[in-house]
């Protein structure tokens, strides 16, 4: 089976993407090729949806921007990639999805 990204997390991916130039070094290659995929209106596997619900377990801090960053948020590392895996919209839709997926195993 395959899901659909929200239209919040592929504007955010694409904002990341936009604003990757300001902070060249921010992430890995997963997060940007994840970037890609959203921000190209790619469908989400079952795996990517699981690997994303974790990421987003687990980087969940890095969704506030520090107070230095606040006229410029891509400048944080940790908040560039956020928006670069689909930020709070896309957190929601991935958290919808695997709670259907956990309810029909």
């Amino acid at each position: 089976m395959m899901y659909n990204s929200s239209a919040g997390g592929r504007k955010n991916a694409r904002w990341s993407l936009k604003h990757k130039v300001f902070n060249p070094k921010a992430g890995t290659k997963v997060g940007w090729a994840r970037a890609k995929q959203l921000a190209n209106e790619k469908s989400l596997s079952k795996k990517d949806v699981l690997d994303m619900w974790r990421w987003f377990r687990r980087h969940k801090k890095n969704k506030t921007v520090p107070y230095k960053y606040k006229n410029c948020p891509y400048m944080d590392r940790g908040y560039l990639m956020w928006m670069a895996w689909g930020g709070d919209a896309e957190e929601h839709n991935i958290n919808r999805i695997y709670n259907t997926i956990k309810s029909n195993r």
